[in-house]
């Protein structure tokens, strides 16, 4: 009774610890989901903004993202997303008056100049000049700016853009040229998406050759949040009208997370403060799990000529996931190695490569490495045959080389030491044969 009384205490014991468990298990989720959901939401001066994320596909933030809003010079990125997919970029643009006589900030045309496509890209996206937008404007629209802003509409509203309208390629104070910043996002995400919008709106300087009309010019980018060491921002449009209405559109890329993030209506002083503070919210917003660990072994890798052939390899990088509901479920990786690899090897040589996925999209990759160094084996190596397996298939062939040579010397000796049955019977039929005949077993017959 003892016992059973005994096994009835363990049995509600492990069953009341499971329930405990299970009970912190779903705390922990819903702890974890709460840190996602109530991230403490910023207070900025901008009057519209929106913080969009590529990676997870969500909007993390909105402040009246509908309200039509004046876009000034974040114009520019349509205006080079349209250019850079439908120009030839070493095509070369004469200079009109016109473009020349453009007013605010400029890349200081002259009427008659000739510069390629590239040349203007430049000087449209890093010093934001409304002669640069207005000559590729008239360049793309065979010389009417009306043109050009059609194809910028139709854009536009290709992109899903609802609340948008554009008159002019440089954002110029006009009537009917507004946006809303729901409307950016798309807009910024898909000009930045494009590599040569992203490889221009993300150069901090660019040194301009002389032209038959000008001196070499060296053209730096008014994106402030690009000069600082480690802010994400890698690319991206300022906009300027007057100090308490400035707008800007960019992009963050940091450890495997992407954002886009727009404002109007900000003040001059706070533009960047209020950018940082809503690039911080974005990042703790999002749940962050890491998908690799170079401390632990992925798996192992065949290694041909090695004195070892199975060696373990290992995440040479950390590739950091955004889960949309922050489960690391959704999180999967793909060893990738190469088609041969041979020894000798050293600790930190890669191997392959390491890809991660979430939620069935590709979010990053890390190469495989191992941690230890691998001489080369012996002649069976070649065969993936390490060392030591060289070894124990010789110790095995050499005991089955005795064993058959035992076994061969003992049926020898055997058939040595045995008489065979038939000449057993021959030797006995000699044997009787050897007995005088007719001599009678009663040897007193003979006197009778």
């Amino acid at each position: 009774m003892k016992v059973i009384f005994s096994l009835k205490r363990i049995r509600r014991n492990i069953a009341i610890l499971l329930t405990a468990l299970m009970l912190f298990a779903s705390g922990a989720t819903a702890a974890s989901a709460a840190v996602h959901e109530n991230t403490r939401r910023p207070v900025i001066d901008a009057k519209s903004a929106a913080l969009y994320s590529v990676t997870t596909d969500e909007m993390l933030y909105a402040k009246n993202p509908d309200q039509r809003v004046e876009p000034w010079s974040t114009t520019k990125l349509m205006t080079a997303l349209v250019v850079a997919e439908t120009m030839d970029l070493n095509q070369e643009v004469t200079v009109s008056k016109k473009a020349a006589s453009m007013g605010g900030s400029t890349m200081n045309l002259v009427a008659g100049e000739k510069v390629t496509v590239r040349q203007l890209m430049y000087g449209l996206l890093l010093e934001s000049g409304n002669d640069a937008a207005y000559a590729l404007g008239q360049a793309d629209g065979d010389g009417s700016i009306k043109t050009f802003a059609a194809k910028m509409n139709a854009r536009a509203k290709k992109l899903g853009c609802k609340g948008t309208h554009f008159v002019n390629p440089n954002g110029l104070k006009a009537k009917n040229h507004y946006t809303t910043a729901a409307d950016y996002v798309k807009i910024a995400r898909a000009a930045l998406a494009n590599k040569t919008v992203f490889k221009i709106a993300g150069t901090k300087v660019y040194h301009m050759d002389a032209t038959n009309k000008s001196h070499a010019r060296t053209i730096e980018t008014h994106l402030d949040l690009i000069e600082k060491k480690g802010s994400g921002v890698v690319a991206g449009k300022t906009g300027y009208w007057e100090d308490d209405d400035c707008s800007v559109a960019l992009m963050y890329d940091k450890k495997g997370l992407k954002m886009i993030l727009v404002q109007f209506g900000a003040n001059m002083e706070t533009r960047a403060k209020d950018g940082a503070k809503l690039l911080k919210f974005g990042t703790e917003k999002i749940v962050t799990k890491k998908a690799t660990n170079p401390k632990k072994s992925v798996g192992n890798v065949r290694v041909k000529y090695g004195a070892r052939t199975l060696v373990k390899t290992y995440a040479k990088g950390t590739v950091l996931t955004y889960p949309k509901d922050g489960s690391a479920d959704s999180i999967s990786v793909k060893e990738n190695y190469k088609d041969v690899v041979k020894a000798p090897l050293k600790s930190g040589d890669k191997v392959g490569t390491l890809e991660v996925y979430c939620d069935g999209k590709k979010v990053g990759s890390t190469p495989l490495v191992v941690h230890e160094n691998i001489e080369k084996g012996w002649f069976l190596s070649r065969f993936y045959i390490s060392n030591r397996a060289t070894i124990a298939i010789g110790v095995i062939l050499v005991l089955l080389a005795l064993i058959i040579g035992f076994l061969v010397r003992r049926r020898k000796n055997r058939k040595v030491g045995e008489t065979p049955a038939p000449k057993k019977a021959e030797a006995a039929a000699e044997k009787a044969s050897d007995v005088p005949e007719n001599v009678d077993d009663h040897p007193e017959d003979r006197y009778l």
